[in-house]
């Protein structure tokens, strides 16, 4: 997958590990028999709890919103057709009247993130700037408010740790142009505040 899913396709993959993903699957097939054919029926699955309010041991309602959020995100960025269940479209609406409110994240999956994206943007740039890595380096810099050792850094150490094609691969020149500028837009989150500099006593 692209982009913007990664951090949350990677932590679904370690989800999938899990002994009671089976029992997910199953009590979602029982209750929905005419689900057992959706290609999408694991994703369906594993939201469901969520989509309850309830857990399961071994299974948090935060494991769920990942999955959602991945697979709202499938929906938004990939071709082809994928549908929400009604119990999906529910909670949806749920969210954005406010009568559900989302699960927390922690402090190191927020940093999670900002590091794929980190990722992402300067293969992004590298293609879109003819390889030119040193420019997107410094782009990413101003961009995500950090020092140059930091961008290399995360570069470097998730190439380390994860087999992903090259986000660029394969991708128009306006799909990559409205991505550059949609990682733009959504970096300010993650940026660093100013401290503002002590005033010399002097």
């Amino acid at each position: 997958m692209s982009a913007p899913f990664r951090e949350q396709e990677n932590h679904v993959r370690e989800l999938l590990q899990r002994p009671v993903v089976q029992e997910l699957v199953a009590r979602y097939t029982k209750e929905n028999p005419k689900a057992a054919n959706d290609p999408h029926l694991v994703m369906h699955a594993l939201i469901a709890p969520f989509c309850r309010g309830a857990e399961s041991e071994g299974w948090r309602e935060k494991d769920s919103w990942t999955c959602f959020e991945l697979f709202l995100k499938m929906g938004a960025y990939m071709t082809g057709e994928l549908r929400l269940s009604p119990a999906e479209c529910e909670l949806v609406l749920r969210i954005i009247g406010g009568e559900q409110k989302l699960p927390r994240r922690r402090r190191s999956d927020n940093r999670a993130g900002r590091d794929y994206r980190i990722v992402d943007y300067v293969e992004l740039l590298e293609a879109e700037w003819g390889g030119d890595t040193e420019a997107a380096v410094a782009k990413a810099q101003e961009v995500y408010g950090l020092g140059r050792q930091t961008v290399y850094t995360v570069k470097k150490k998730l190439r380390k740790v994860e087999q992903f094609e090259p986000i660029a691969r394969n991708m128009t020149a306006e799909s990559r142009r409205y991505l550059i500028g949609y990682y733009e837009r959504e970096a300010e989150k993650w940026r660093r505040p100013k401290r503002p500099r002590r005033s010399s006593t002097i």
